[in-house]
């Protein structure tokens, strides 16, 4: 059987990307119209049992660097201010990067404060990256959770003692507790200079959790601890699993099938893949993501299996466009062999550069400024047949109010209404040629606007703005813009003729460039209402428009 310790070692350089805070109460409201929602939905009790949030237990997820779930876990579990606020935190392999947390509303403001301490996790704006997961994900997420009873050859993180937040291998219980195999550790307190010694370093006080009595197997550490000292484990580094190989303890070999995902490993559901197993070489596509494990879609139509991580390789192809997950290079795969890519990084001023990393540790991304053929058309004469009406005009009638064109419909505007500032959505009307007007009230509420005249657009007069605008007026109307340069109009102080790029907003992710620069008056233009994620996650990608055309 192959071993995944045979990769070489990774540098990791997580990427951190800029994301919003979100708010940091819920309102009891806004909590009985989500059971509501929830009891409208069909399901048994004991899934109501884990889905429906209570006033005082609301399930967050706080963002991390990458490999780091675990030590995150380890400190939310340690600390002792937040013993009366913390219900439980666990990390999930699904979802790398989060670590979620089920706390009191109450102590909000106290684990903010305690995850702002903690330099494994990402912050933004001088706060940590922390939001509340979305009532229609807790069910999932609770699944997701690694629950199981922890057997022999499981590995596990030790969350007290001298080896806090190492990673170990279950070698034997007992009625105490567990006997953990670590790496022993060099403490800072050894005198510089000194000869080495020949066996791990021994505290000289016990420590909780964990017995004083440590012994050594194989080059491992055999440490004693009890029940609620130790974690199951969601991923591990590369070099640490590379150090229990090559100990070549018998219990780290049989262990080996269980062993977590690598931290520098990447996986996701859709992607096709190879497993090496000796016993059952095939190819399929992953199924679902567990824990120490994948569920694959065997492309022989024999079903899905299940497979551990170190049976498990990426299938790409020579001309793959790749992301490096862990440091964020891009480029296209040049060749490929058992366990390693080569890609071809091409940069805007004509050089390029080589890289190599594990394949495991590359997923495949979009080439930038892909020309999507849907955006574009193909000139053909029209056949057209007199004993056949031709189908109605799709132009509109400019003389009514801008709010009225139905090319506009569900788009979201920032507004003016008696000099207020206000949000307006156009709906579909009972008349198909004419869009309704409806204001917001609240977040839930929206009401008619009788008089459309009253409706004054917000236009982007201000050129340091990096917000998403649509286009309101003229043969472009309904298209999704972001800046690229403006010139003021002499003749108006008020007036800015801009530049400015189409984009594809798209969930989750930044806008898609569609390739399109058009030349608008700042009355043709609108702001969109469009939510802080969305502007914090697009922030630079509105920078880097205005900085590509400065040069």
């Amino acid at each position: 059987m192959p071993m995944i310790f045979e990769y070489p070692l990774l540098d990791i350089d997580t990427k951190s990307s800029a994301a919003t805070r979100h708010k940091n109460e819920c309102s009891v409201e806004m909590y009985e119209r989500d059971i509501e929602c929830a009891i409208e939905q069909p399901c048994s009790p004991t899934t109501l049992s884990h889905v429906m949030p209570s006033p005082e237990g609301r399930l967050w997820r706080v963002k991390c660097q990458r490999g780091c779930e675990d030590q995150v876990v380890v400190g939310l579990t340690k600390a002792n201010a937040l013993k009366d606020t913390l219900i439980s935190v666990f990390a999930i392999s699904a979802a790398r990067t989060w670590v979620y947390i089920r706390i009191q509303l109450s102590g909000l403001s106290i684990v903010k404060a305690f995850l702002a301490s903690l330099t494994a996790v990402i912050q933004s704006h001088n706060s940590p990256v922390l939001e509340e997961v979305p009532f229609e994900e807790h069910a999932r997420t609770v699944k997701m959770r690694n629950d199981k009873v922890l057997q022999v050859h499981d590995w596990v993180v030790v969350t007290e003692g001298i080896y806090e937040g190492a990673l170990g291998c279950l070698v034997a219980s007992h009625e105490c507790g567990w006997n953990v195999l670590v790496i022993p550790r060099t403490f800072p307190h050894e005198r510089q200079g000194a000869r080495p010694h020949g066996k791990a370093v021994i505290p000289n006080s016990p420590t909780p959790g964990c017995s004083s009595k440590l012994d050594v197997d194989q080059g491992l550490l055999l440490l004693e601890c009890d029940h609620q000292s130790v974690l199951p484990a969601t991923a591990a580094p590369l070099e640490v699993l590379a150090l229990f190989q090559q100990s070549e303890h018998p219990t780290v070999i049989a262990a080996q099938a269980q062993a977590p995902c690598p931290a520098e490993w990447c996986f996701e559901v859709g992607e096709l893949v190879a497993v090496s197993d000796a016993m059952h070489p095939c190819v399929g596509h992953i199924f679902q993501i567990n824990n120490n494990d994948l569920d694959i879609t065997l492309d022989d139509a024999s079903g899905v299996r299940r497979f551990p991580y170190i049976v498990v390789d990426k299938i790409f192809a020579v001309g793959d466009f790749v992301r490096w997950v862990d440091t964020g290079r891009e480029g296209v795969i040049q060749h490929t062999n058992q366990f390693h890519v080569t890609a071809l990084q091409l940069y805007e001023d004509g050089h390029h550069e080589e890289f190599e990393c594990a394949k495991n540790s590359v997923i495949k991304a979009l080439p930038p400024k892909l020309l999507d053929p849907l955006l574009y058309t193909i000139s053909a004469p029209i056949v057209q047949y007199p004993s056949l009406p031709l189908p109605p005009s799709q132009s509109h009638d400019s003389s009514g109010h801008w709010t009225s064109d139905p090319r506009l419909v569900g788009r979201e505007f920032r507004i003016r209404i008696g000099g207020k500032a206000k949000v307006v959505m156009l709906q579909k009307g009972a008349n198909d040629d004419v869009a309704q007007a409806y204001v917001r009230r609240g977040k839930r509420k929206l009401e008619l606007m009788a008089d459309r005249k009253l409706i004054e657009a917000m236009h982007p007069a201000n050129p340091r703005n990096y917000e998403r605008w649509i286009v309101i007026e003229g043969e472009h109307t309904g298209k999704y813009v972001r800046s690229i340069r403006y010139n003021r109009v002499k003749e108006s102080k008020e007036s800015i003729q801009w530049t400015v790029a189409t984009v594809e907003p798209i969930i989750g992710e930044c806008d898609k460039l569609t390739g399109e620069n058009l030349d608008l008056d700042s009355s043709c233009l609108c702001l969109e209402a469009e939510n802080d994620t969305s502007k914090w996650r697009n922030m630079k990608f509105s920078r880097n428009l205005r900085e590509e055309a400065r040069r």
